[in-house]
């Protein structure tokens, strides 16, 4: 009779855990899906794989060597998950009748087969050839023309049909440059111009991405002024940097999102650099406040943090995968995408009820 009072007040304190957490789920964890993973697992092996394993990771030893072991498992799991996302994205979107029109859906679907076969040959192997590489690189470019041309067919605004554009031109434009090398047309000079032109795009589609892909405009809140903050902050130490230590901002550059950034004493280079420093800036102001926007703003950050952590050259075929499952996650986040209502609607009685309480 003593602990009968105790167990009283306990097992009414779980009662109350129980309700709460059954009808308050964590808002983080509701989040979480496989295209989430992807990008998380897309940012780690732009930080590990290229950043800190081609940049510090060199000296030899047995833990920098299990270190470089577990960077490169994380790479090629990031490759294996970009495989089953985008299989299982393409074949859902096609089965629900979505994105593609009805005429584009045959030539998309062979294109889709061939470029996961070659990225599942690609991803399997420990060493690719050059003319794997370029076979699956290219099947890339096809995909990305026709998903954005997949959006310009959709109902959705133009700006945002622009912006689709710009981000899958500079995967075009490499490729070109990629295959204008190897046939060695032009030398040397067309398959730099296409490279740069490419780069170039890629600046603009990621700086004016927040003014460009959204369908609606998000509501402004706290992560917009922290957007705002880490965009200006990470201009700041570009420039920073650029000025005290440009080979180190350029190595960063070149390791991390694959931009060649000319040297400072170079024709235009300051005009090179505040477009690069544009497209920071631009990434952040419309990647923070999507992911805590709602489902179709949302698969739209997801998707830029896809595009723009694989990088400009892509030189794997994991990071391809990525890139491709990018595109298409930001092609459903800007067709999927459904404004709410500006207000609560009104209910209102049949005509037939309206007109027998009249009477």
């Amino acid at each position: 009779m003593r602990g009968r009072p105790l167990l009283v007040p306990a097992a009414r304190s779980l009662d109350v855990y129980c309700v709460f957490f059954a009808r308050a789920p964590c808002a983080v964890l509701s989040r979480l899906n496989l295209t989430a993973l992807l990008a998380a697992l897309a940012v780690g092996d732009l930080l590990f794989d290229r950043v800190a394993k081609g940049l510090f990771l060199s000296s030899d030893g047995p833990v920098v060597q299990a270190l470089c072991v577990a960077v490169a498992f994380l790479s090629y799991l990031t490759g294996a998950l970009a495989l089953f996302v985008f299989a299982s994205g393409f074949v859902g979107m096609l089965r629900r009748r979505e994105l593609f029109p009805r005429s584009m859906r045959p030539v998309v679907a062979v294109l889709a087969m061939f470029f996961l076969i070659l990225l599942a040959m690609s991803v399997s192997r420990f060493q690719v050839s050059s003319r794997l590489f370029i076979q699956v690189r290219t099947s890339h470019a096809f995909l990305a023309w026709m998903i954005a041309l997949a959006v310009w067919r959709s109902a959705v605004p133009v700006r945002a049909r622009l912006g689709m554009t710009l981000f899958a031109l500079p995967s075009m434009l490499h490729t070109a440059a990629l295959f204008a090398g190897e046939m060695g047309w032009g030398r040397a000079g067309l398959a730099g111009g296409l490279a740069r032109s490419g780069e170039l795009f890629a600046f603009l589609a990621a700086g004016g991405a927040p003014l460009l892909l959204p369908p609606a405009p998000m509501r402004p809140g706290r992560l917009a002024l922290v957007a705002w903050m880490l965009g200006l902050l990470a201009v700041s130490a570009v420039v920073a940097g650029a000025i005290v230590k440009f080979d180190l901002v350029q190595l960063l550059a070149l390791y991390g999102l694959r931009v060649d950034l000319p040297s400072l004493a170079a024709t235009g280079s300051w005009a090179y650099l505040m477009l690069f420093c544009l497209a920071i800036l631009g990434t952040s102001l419309l990647v923070i406040p999507a992911l805590g926007a709602d489902g179709g703003h949302r698969m739209l950050g997801y998707g830029m943090v896809m595009v723009v952590t694989s990088g400009y050259q892509v030189a794997s075929p994991a990071d391809l995968g990525v890139a491709a499952c990018g595109l298409l996650a930001m092609a459903a986040g800007i067709t999927r995408y459904v404004a709410p209502p500006a207000g609560p609607v009104a209910w209102a009685p049949p005509p037939a009820v309206a007109a027998a309480a009249q009477s």
